[in-house]
């Protein structure tokens, strides 16, 4: 997700959002369900934000 995807999430969420965490990864969103490329940006990013050893 981006920073814009998530003022939108924001936006049209808020109230179910309160008092929960969204986290902005900083993938852009350019690529295909389990494309290789987005699977290895996003395994150390959520390996740090879930605290799992990289």
């Amino acid at each position: 997700m981006e920073a814009g995807q998530n003022k939108k999430l924001t936006a049209a969420y808020g109230p179910q959002l309160a008092g929960k965490k969204v986290i902005v990864l900083g993938v852009p969103d350019k690529f295909t369900y389990m494309e290789p490329e987005l699977v290895a940006l996003l395994r150390p990013k959520l390996r740090r934000m879930l605290n799992l050893p990289l």
